[in-house]
């Protein structure tokens, strides 16, 4: 009886543990290029750029041009370690084309003096999409194959890590 049970517990605990955490997994996408004229479209889900005609459209979710970020649904920013935030806001989302930007305000903060742009430790971008899934983004570097954000490459290309919860609820843990 005793191996029965155990056969029985473990397959309930491997039905519903590892599918579940490997959906909310972080994921990185490095250098998107935002550094054209028209906006760069980003899909959480599939963790690529897309093509987008229409912005209306529900294949993107993060739209890039300079330093310029879209959502396409509502957002906000969080003061809080990437690592540390475990579930979404329930209230506090804006526009996605409301957030707030520039220095200090949005995702970066430019030092005038040497002219760069780099990430505010510890924001990050939650988002609620379109369709009501969250995730939460963080931007971790302006420039060209620059992962850890120095400033070496050419700007306007984006590395960022994220995780995406597609069953709706706002838990990320």
């Amino acid at each position: 009886m005793k191996p029965f049970f155990l056969m029985i517990l473990t397959m309930t605990v491997w039905a519903g543990g590892p599918a579940a955490f490997a959906q909310v997994a972080p994921r990185t996408a490095a250098n998107i290029d935002a550094s054209g004229d028209a906006y760069t479209y980003f899909s959480l889900r599939e963790n690529k750029v897309v093509p987008v005609e229409d912005e209306s459209a529900d294949a993107w979710d993060l739209a890039f041009k300079g330093a310029e970020v879209k959502v396409n649904g509502m957002a906000q920013y969080v003061d809080e370690a990437f690592e540390d935030l475990d579930e979404a806001p329930e209230e506090g989302y804006v526009k996605g084309d409301a957030l707030p930007g520039g220095s200090g305000d949005g995702w970066f903060l430019y030092q005038a003096d040497v002219h760069v742009v780099i990430p505010v430790p510890d924001r990050v971008l939650v988002v609620k999409t379109k369709d009501g899934k969250y995730a939460k983004v963080q931007i971790l570097s302006y420039y060209k194959d620059s992962p850890d954000g120095a400033p070496s490459g050419p700007a306007r290309f984006y590395t960022i890590r994220y995780a995406f919860q597609p069953d709706g609820s706002r838990a990320f843990d």
